[in-house]
């Protein structure tokens, strides 16, 4: 596959050298690649996870998110957690299709090789990639504080309440 060239053993090695610990690398691949996503298997610690539907599950596993062009990445961006993209051929996807944001104005750090991922990991900052963070969703009107569930319920109550007077007298 032309454009998913990264050096997984290379990229546990770097992960671990940046933040410690063993890693186990998961990948998935976009629903139209999947069939195509067997050069890797028989790599240690690398398991293809390209069949598992639920990528809101991967993500809340996944210690570092690794994507090029995937709009999870955005949803991943919430746990706070290091996220960095991988576009080898952002001149071609940039003219096919296009991106909603240019990759350069997120706060994810941007590599078309596959050295300079390695070289973004190993220089992650992760107090420069949280002012990033928080500036990128201020930037958007995001207003995630953790208590979107609570909100919820209470508005559901104030709906009802009035509902459920009116059926009682």
């Amino acid at each position: 596959m032309e454009h998913y060239n990264i050096d997984f053993p290379l990229l546990r090695e770097n992960l671990s050298t940046k933040f410690g610990g063993e890693w186990i690398i998961l990948v998935k691949f976009h629903y139209s690649n999947r069939k195509k996503s067997t050069s890797f298997i028989g790599e240690e610690n690398i398991l293809n996870v390209s069949r598992y539907n639920d990528i809101q599950e991967l993500m809340l596993i996944a210690d570092v998110g690794i994507t090029d062009y995937s709009s999870w990445i955005f949803d991943f961006m919430l746990t706070r957690r290091p996220a960095f993209l991988f576009a080898d051929d952002i001149h071609d996807y940039e003219l096919e299709r296009g991106l909603y944001y240019p990759l350069d104005s997120t706060p994810f750090p941007l590599a078309e090789t596959n050295e300079e991922l390695m070289q973004n990991i190993l220089s992650f900052d992760n107090e420069s990639y949280q002012c990033s963070l928080e500036k990128f969703l201020k930037d958007k009107g995001c207003v995630e504080n953790g208590l979107a569930s609570t909100k919820v319920a209470e508005k559901i109550k104030e709906i009802l309440l009035p509902i459920k007077e009116e059926h009682i007298s």
